[in-house]
């Protein structure tokens, strides 16, 4: 989940193989969590702080999660932030 790609030279390339993502969970514009994985690897470290201000379904923040960094979502839609809260449940109890 993020950072180079296995065929990628030392310079980080401007083209990324990802797979695509419908929109599930009751999300429609969800994306695969190797987008924010991805762009959160290459400019965070460890521990620092992800913010989201679209949370959406929470792929970010799983993907935050997974990299070991902190995240802060929040979204304008109620239905939004308990979907993302379940995904994000979901996500920490199969950690436990």
């Amino acid at each position: 989940l993020g950072g180079r790609q296995n065929d990628e030279s030392e310079k980080l390339s401007d083209f990324w193989y990802l797979p695509t993502s419908a929109g599930r969970d009751g999300h429609g514009a969800q994306f695969p969590p190797q987008i924010p994985g991805r762009c959160i690897a290459l400019s965070t470290n460890e521990d620092d702080l992800v913010l989201d201000p679209f949370i959406g379904s929470g792929t970010t923040a799983i993907a935050a999660l997974k990299l070991g960094r902190q995240f802060i979502g929040f979204d304008i839609s109620p239905k939004y932030i308990d979907l993302a809260n379940q995904k994000i449940d979901g996500y920490l109890k199969k950690q436990q």
